[in-house]
């Protein structure tokens, strides 16, 4: 968290100038969870985002204050536990999105090539269809290993 941002003033930190920055904490899920259910990583993270300080790790009566972050973060279904703190998942606006399905690939992919391939000579216009539905197999293909 600190390596990211510079000191301004005092005990006040922030990035460079007058620029935001955007910490993504991805698998946010993953944290060991301990014999009395806390996760000790997530609740440094609440701490950061609820009260926007956190305590110097050599001087404890040192609070660093930082400011102009914002966080995003993505969890894993497949590894950690489905669930994290709800002290902490107040902070988040929560979406789920699913794999779009293989016709809804196709449209979404067969939409943007065929917009690339207008610049292309004519001959070319006949891959778009083969082009996408390769594309979306070997994907499918590597994903299932």
């Amino acid at each position: 968290i600190e390596g990211a941002v510079d000191k301004r003033s005092g005990h006040r930190l922030g990035p460079v100038g007058n620029k935001k920055l955007v910490y993504f904490v991805d698998d946010l899920n993953l944290p060991y969870v301990e014999e009395y259910g806390t996760q000790n990583a997530l609740s440094l993270l609440r701490q950061i985002m609820g009260y926007g300080t956190f305590f110097d790790r050599h001087d404890l009566g040192f609070r660093k204050e930082i400011v102009d972050v914002r966080f995003v973060s993505a969890m894993n279904p497949n590894a950690g536990s489905l669930n994290i703190c709800e002290r902490l998942q107040r902070y988040f606006s929560t979406l789920a999105c699913p794999m779009p399905s293989e016709d809804d690939l196709n449209t979404i992919f067969v939409s943007i090539l065929e917009g690339h391939l207008q610049s292309f000579p004519a001959s070319l216009e006949g891959l778009l269809y083969p082009l996408v539905s390769g594309t979306i197999a070997l994907h499918n293909r590597v994903s299932e290993k």
